[in-house]
């Protein structure tokens, strides 16, 4: 079964400012890591139960799940054939509140 992602803005928001902070050192390597995050996004039409549950699914009313990326988590969750992307974080920051995740 193929999923379909749906990255939402929080997401979009988020990798646009990690490229903008990236930037600042190398756009190079921006670029790359961008690219990298991106692929592995879309890499989520097959299998994403794969990755592990998150932290942030404690106290939240869905299952989110984390796959890592570099230094990266890319936060989802799944319904139905529908893989929704929420945040894309650094993975040193702490556990997100829900009202962080939307």
């Amino acid at each position: 079964m193929n999923f379909t992602v749906i990255v939402l803005p929080g997401a979009t928001a988020d990798l646009e400012a990690i490229h903008e902070s990236l930037s600042v050192y190398s756009e190079g390597t921006a670029d790359r890591t961008c690219d990298l995050i991106e692929r592995a996004v879309l890499g989520l039409t097959e299998f994403p139960r794969r990755f592990a549950v998150a932290r942030e699914s404690k106290g939240s009313s869905i299952e989110i799940r984390q796959m890592i990326v570099g230094n990266y988590r890319v936060l989802y969750h799944i319904i139905g054939d529908k893989v929704r992307v929420m945040r894309i974080i650094h993975a040193s920051r702490g556990t997100l509140r829900p009202m962080d995740l939307m």
